[in-house]
Order: structure tokens, then C-alpha cells, then sequence
């Protein structure tokens, strides 16, 4: 059984070719034809088969890394696409993967074992540190073989959390720190005041 879809569209006079979106790839279709007019309309057409092929995707299809970032607390990679890249027009990110390769040196490197699926700009992935050289890059589900062009993460991206959090430690102690020096000096003050007072009572005394 087929699930049939009517297409209405009005077309200008004389054209003799309409492009049909969304279909899927390697796949069978049946097209049926008919045209109307103000005389009237005439019957469906015989049956036409169409063969679907399947899309041919390339590296340079792929979409390049732009910034690549890693939240230690939820062990999440997150990325970007480099600014004004349209190849997401052609392919969306159902169809691509992020591929790792990582290194203890910064010479040899290791691919994991998985191209890890993408999800808003994110993939789950427990950075080791072990390896702190990473290079990126997106490939195709398909065919695994076929990836954009790599990246490195930089150092300041890796420890992007970490500083962060350094930097959150070190504006809470300053806050306490400045916290603690007002009730000092009020109570320097108090202590100054009373014991002023205490001459001025010996004094009229």
C-alpha cells in the first residue's frame, strides 16, 4: 500500500517541469498527473514511476567547527558552526556526527570509538585527562569516512568551566573579605566612640 498525498499548485502557462521536496533518498514513488482550467478538468494520468537516488555528500558539504567548548559539571562538548555557513541548508544535524581524535603528546593521536550524535549543538563525552590534545570535526552518519575539516580545542575553551569557577571562588571571598572589614570598622568606631565618651564623663567628673 501506498500513502498518497494530493499536490495543488498553480502553475504558469506552459511550464513543463515542478520540483517535489522533502521525499526521501533510494526510495519508489508513484506520480499520477492531471490539469484543469476554466473549461474544466481532465482525467488523472497513467502511473509514473520515479526513483529517488541517493544524496551525494561530500566534505565539502559538511558544515566547519567554529568554537568548541566543554562543561566539566555535565560532561557536555558544545560547539558552534562557523559564522554564515549554509551547508545546514542542505544537510541538517540528523545527518551528522562529531568525530574525536585525541592525543597525550600533541603527536600521535587516537580516533574513540564512535562518532558521537548531535544533539543542539551538543554532544555528551567525558573529557579524559589523560589526553588534553582533542581535534574535532563533523562527518556524516552515512558514511563515517566522509568529515569536514578538523579543529583543535584550545586550551582556554578546555578549561573554560574550571576558570569560571575559579573566578566565582574568588569574588565570593572577596565579598566576605569586604564583608567582614565594614563590621570591623564599625565596630572600631563604636569602641572609639564609647571609650571618647568615657573620657568625657572623667573629665566633667
Amino acid at each position: 500500500t501506498f500513502n498518497s498525498t494530493i499536490i495543488n499548485e498553480q502553475l504558469p502557462f506552459n511550464t513543463y517541469e515542478y520540483t517535489v521536496k522533502d521525499l526521501n533518498e533510494t526510495s519508489l514513488y508513484m506520480f499520477r498527473i492531471k490539469s484543469m482550467n476554466i473549461y474544466g478538468e481532465i482525467p488523472w494520468s497513467n502511473d509514473i514511476p520515479v526513483q529517488t537516488i541517493e544524496s551525494i555528500i561530500t566534505s565539502d558539504d559538511l558544515p566547519q567547527l567554529h568554537v568548541i567548548s566543554y562543561n566539566s559539571k555535565e560532561n557536555y562538548l558544545h560547539f558552534d558552526y562557523l559564522p554564515g555557513d549554509d551547508h545546514l541548508r542542505k544537510i541538517n544535524n540528523e545527518q551528522l556526527c562529531l568525530h574525536i581524535r585525541q592525543s597525550s603528546d600533541g603527536n600521535i593521536y587516537q580516533t574513540i570509538n564512535q562518532c558521537l550524535s548531535i544533539h543542539n549543538n551538543r554532544v555528551k563525552w567525558f573529557l579524559e585527562k589523560d589526553f588534553p590534545y582533542l581535534k574535532f570535526s563533523i562527518c556524516s552518519i552515512k558514511k563515517q569516512n566522509i568529515c569536514g575539516q578538523e579543529i583543535d580545542m584550545k586550551e582556554e575553551s578546555n578549561n573554560r568551566s574550571t576558570t569560571a569557577m575559579i573566578i566565582g571562588i574568588a569574588v565570593t571571598t572577596c565579598f566576605l573579605i569586604l564583608i567582614i572589614s565594614i563590621i570591623i570598622v564599625i565596630l572600631c568606631c563604636r569602641w572609639r566612640k564609647k571609650r571618647l565618651t568615657s573620657n568625657v564623663n572623667r573629665t566633667n567628673k
